[in-house]
């Protein structure tokens, strides 16, 4: 039986408007849309070509990045290993393409007073906040070697830094913040996957970066 092609299922008007406006739209975008959106053809055509219109803007373009993206496949890549200073690291086992999604800051959903007590108790080291009033602790994924998560990756400053941090809307439960990683460059095969901390993590720990 012949598969029925995603970008074909809008209606012609829907599909002649978005044509007229210069905009080119794929079908794994249409599909994604409608996968992750459960939305009607018709809008999930026009959410993609939003998506494209809007390609100069940082969260459209990086919400469909993480969308498309199959995490299990990426985490093939990736090997969670001790470091020489930094404990336990993450590092590349092939190379990976800038801007490849590696998944989001997995963890236990804390207040900022939750996440002063734990810094002061020395309870800290893997909590990440993320505005709205709320952190994220990390810290029992981190205790999972097994499995790579962001929580396994490192700090590190100018170009030893491959990952970005990016906060997208979270389409499944708007009351929990949403912070996703990316690769900002091109990653080499062995490479460690390392990101710059923000300062206040530092200053919360009172403690020097480990480098």
């Amino acid at each position: 039986m012949r598969t029925r092609r995603f970008d074909t299922i809008a209606s012609d008007d829907s599909r002649a408007a978005i044509r007229t406006a210069g905009i080119s739209v794929s079908g794994t975008m249409v599909a994604t849309c409608l996968l992750y959106l459960h939305v009607v053809p018709d809008e999930a055509y026009a959410i993609a070509a939003a998506l494209v219109a809007a390609a100069a803007s940082r969260t459209a373009y990086f919400t469909y990045k993480a969308a498309a993206a199959n995490l299990d496949d990426v985490r093939k890549y990736v090997d969670v290993r001790p470091t020489r200073l930094k404990g336990y690291g993450a590092f590349a086992k092939a190379p990976l393409k800038k801007h490849t999604y590696l998944g989001d800051y997995e963890g236990e959903l804390i207040s900022n007073e939750e996440l002063a007590y734990r810094n002061a108790n020395g309870l800290g080291d893997y909590v990440m906040t993320c505005g709205a009033g709320a952190a994220i602790d990390g810290a029992s994924m981190a205790a999972d070697t097994s499995r790579f998560t962001i929580a396994h990756t490192n700090h590190a400053v100018g170009d030893a830094a491959n990952l970005m941090r990016v906060e997208l809307p979270n389409l499944q439960n708007i009351q929990r913040p949403r912070i996703a990683f990316f690769t900002s460059r091109d990653v080499s095969d062995g490479e460690e996957l390392q990101w710059t901390y923000n300062a206040s993590y530092w200053s919360a720990k009172d403690d020097t970066p480990v480098l």
